[in-house]
């Protein structure tokens, strides 16, 4: 899984499973918006036939987006 633990992190605050690449499977995203100081950051983990794996995860945040980083919160948003 890329990235580090930070203390702040929020990491897996929020789950959603969708089918983002429409295979009739549902993929997981975690958030984490207090990853890089409140930058935020959304890591996607891929399904397989036998479930969700870590293998070819990946992970992307404001800087990623070409987005204001400071306080963005990546991935809070989630919870609406």
């Amino acid at each position: 899984m890329p990235g580090a633990a930070e203390n702040s992190d929020a990491f897996g605050r929020t789950t959603r499973l969708v089918d983002a690449n429409h295979d009739g499977r549902a993929e997981l995203a975690v958030d984490a918006p207090g990853e890089n100081a409140n930058a935020g950051s959304v890591w996607g983990f891929r399904s397989t036939s036998s479930g969700i794996t870590p293998t070819g995860s990946f992970t992307f945040g404001a800087g990623t987006l070409g987005t204001v980083a400071a306080n963005a919160r990546l991935g809070s948003g989630f919870a609406y």
